[in-house]
């Protein structure tokens, strides 16, 4: 496989990024000229969704509502800083444009991923969240850090960034796990294993202290103790054994997306159990496998696996099938995703772990019922066949294109969704 790793500068890829925003911009308000949609964005179409509860968390703080939804199932971090910017729905968007923007290029810059793959990214519809009133962005920015972090060998880096991301969002839960893992791996690999321990246990404590301080203020300011974890009752959620096949909220409208999500979590559980067979069928194999995973890479698919299976257990059952209405959001639009392509570049994969992903695409699309929406189905086969060519027949680039657009395309409508308080992810 011929991999095209050639350094682009910081400036020409934030130019890209930039230049592919304004051009997404500039579609969306020539449409809304002749008509094709109703609103632009500003201060009150901006605020739906979870958008109303972060601006609620901005002007109120935390509030303890009886037997009913309330802000305490959010984190503060990014809520707050909206409230100390002084800005309304319109202004953090445009901040949020920006972080992003400027996230997005650091990571290709660390990363060295090739532009083809830059521009599919920018394409992947669940992006429109960095655009929103939404926290992602500046969770974008906090893993940005840690990736930084790891790239630089430089500890304070990757432990800032840990502990901002446990108190935008409640990905505390996760990180545990993953550490643990990844510093078992770097032991098997032979590195300093005093300083990886010392390492795994400073970034666990700044998860853990990001999550005790997010507890402490809500318990300040509402008297309950640890209730992000109760109030997800009142969103449907529960722990149960998934009803297959999955749906989502709207599934005519929104399928495709989330079945291409939980695919991408699919293919990390894979990814795992590969590397576990290998380990205890072919310990030579299995070592040379390993040596090709970085740390940054291990966490991000540790992290996709626990988040499918989060969102595909941790949820509610609409006339018998699961329901894995946020999954889009919370794979597709992390830096995680970005990681995962990245792994996806770099991997260097015989023709069993090939054959495997081939399978585990074939059963993403099975256990979302995809087969009942062809409009998605084709989404869904572009997406995947895209990957396929960028890393093995870039003379079928036309059809990369082609997903491409049809990714700009889906952005559009799911922000105009979005504007219409109809659901996106």
């Amino acid at each position: 496989m011929k991999r095209n790793s050639k350094h682009r500068s910081p400036i020409f890829i934030y130019l890209i990024a930039v230049v592919y925003a304004i051009i997404g911009s500039t579609l969306f308000y020539v449409f809304y000229l002749f008509g094709v949609f109703e609103y632009l964005p500003d201060n009150q179409t901006l605020l739906k969704w979870d958008s109303i509860w972060y601006d609620d968390l901005r002007a109120n703080g935390y509030s303890f509502l009886v037997g009913k939804m309330c802000n305490l199932a959010f984190f503060p971090a990014y809520p707050y800083l909206w409230r100390i910017s002084g800005l309304q729905a319109i202004g953090i968007s445009i901040v949020n444009s920006a972080v992003f923007l400027l996230s997005f290029t650091r990571i290709v810059v660390i990363t060295k991923l090739p532009l083809n793959y830059c521009l599919f990214l920018l394409t992947i519809p669940s992006f429109i969240f960095f655009f929103l009133p939404y926290s992602e962005s500046f969770f974008l920015a906090s893993v940005t850090l840690v990736l930084w972090g790891y790239s630089r060998s430089a500890s304070w880096a990757k432990f800032v960034g840990i502990f901002f991301c446990s108190t935008i969002r409640s990905i505390a839960f996760v990180f545990f796990p993953a550490f643990l893992v990844i510093c078992v791996v770097v032991v098997i690999k032979g590195k300093n294993i005093k300083k990886e321990v010392i390492d795994t246990i400073c970034c666990l404590f700044s998860s853990l202290l990001g999550v005790v301080l997010v507890a402490l203020l809500q318990y300040y300011e509402t008297g309950k103790w640890l209730y992000f974890l109760n109030v997800q009752a009142f969103w449907g959620r529960t722990w149960q054994i998934p009803a297959f096949p999955l749906t989502t909220i709207d599934p005519s409208q929104m399928l495709g997306i989330d079945s291409i999500a939980f695919t991408i979590g699919l293919i990390c559980i894979f990814v795992i159990c590969n590397l576990l067979t290998r380990y205890f069928t072919n310990r030579k194999l299995f070592q040379a496998q390993l040596a090709a995973f970085e740390e940054p890479i291990i966490l991000s698919i540790l992290i996709l696996a626990g988040t499918v299976i989060v969102d595909t257990c941790f949820t509610s059952v609409v006339d018998g099938h699961s329901n894995i209405w946020s999954i889009n959001r919370h794979i597709l639009c992390t830096p995680f995703c970005i990681m995962f392509i990245v792994w996806w570049w770099k991997s260097d994969l015989d023709k069993v772990a090939l054959i495997g992903i081939f399978v585990t695409v074939a059963l993403g699309f099975l256990l979302t019922g995809l087969y009942g929406y062809p409009q998605h189905m084709l989404i869904f086969l572009l997406f995947f066949a895209s990957l396929y060519i960028l890393k093995y027949q870039a003379r079928y680039r036309l059809i990369v294109a082609l997903s491409c657009l049809i990714g700009l395309i889906l952005q559009l409508k799911l922000y105009d969704r979005f504007l219409h308080h109809l659901w996106v992810g």
